[in-house]
């Protein structure tokens, strides 16, 4: 966004804080937005969208759910991917809003980052077996935590708190109003901004290889 302002262009927020979700639908609704509006727009719409009653909609949502997993790859875990969404959509649409609004708003966070984050998992293995391996460590297959995963976790901590607090509006609204006093608590801003962008990128260059997410879509 900010590069194309630099080129004079206006592209639209791709991300509304999704982690803060309390349901599958609304992480979608936050999660890379235009992706979502193009296939709403250009697939499930043009099927008919929610317009043919229950079941022509539950088709209408599974077919753009396999076309989003594919758009990522041609891999079977992109397939299993849409899949896996599809079927937490349809849950959640046969379980009704209101419903859904009566569990308690904790318990649904918790429920809907857990199944992101084993969808996740999904998306980051091509090879199905991997995706079994590391699903089996996640609850405990490999029997106990080592000293040396112990130290590797507890070492993460403070970047994992500082991920996420800025994963919630709150950095924003604490900037806004720090650069709204006068013209050098904005400068600051911008300097600390474009330092944090040079030790992320010196992080990535010192650790290991980071192929572009996209090159292999």
């Amino acid at each position: 966004i900010g590069l194309g302002k630099m080129m004079g262009f206006n592209f639209p927020e791709n991300f509304d804080y999704p982690y803060l979700s309390k349901s599958i639908s609304e992480f979608w609704r936050r999660w890379h937005m235009t992706l979502g509006a193009w296939f709403r727009s250009y697939v499930y719409i043009p099927l008919g969208g929610n317009r043919r009653g229950l079941l022509i909609q539950y088709r209408n949502m599974l077919i753009v759910w396999l076309c989003t997993g594919l758009w990522h790859g041609d891999s079977w875990n992109f397939v299993l991917w849409g899949l896996f969404y599809f079927v937490l959509l349809a849950l959640e649409k046969a379980l009704g809003e209101a419903r859904l609004t009566r569990i308690p708003a904790a318990l649904r966070h918790l429920f809907t980052m857990t199944a992101v984050t084993l969808g996740w998992v999904l998306f980051s293995f091509d090879e199905l077996t991997d995706v079994i391996s590391y699903l089996g460590a996640m609850f405990g297959q490999n029997g106990a935590v080592s000293i040396t995963d112990l130290y590797d976790i507890t070492r993460s901590i403070p970047f994992l708190l500082i991920l996420a607090v800025a994963s919630t509006p709150l950095p924003k609204k604490i900037a806004d109003r720090f650069a709204a006093k006068n013209e050098a608590c904005r400068i600051f801003l911008d300097v600390t901004g474009i330092l944090t962008m040079l030790l992320c990128v010196a992080y990535l260059i010192s650790s290991a290889y980071h192929p572009f997410l996209y090159f292999r879509f």
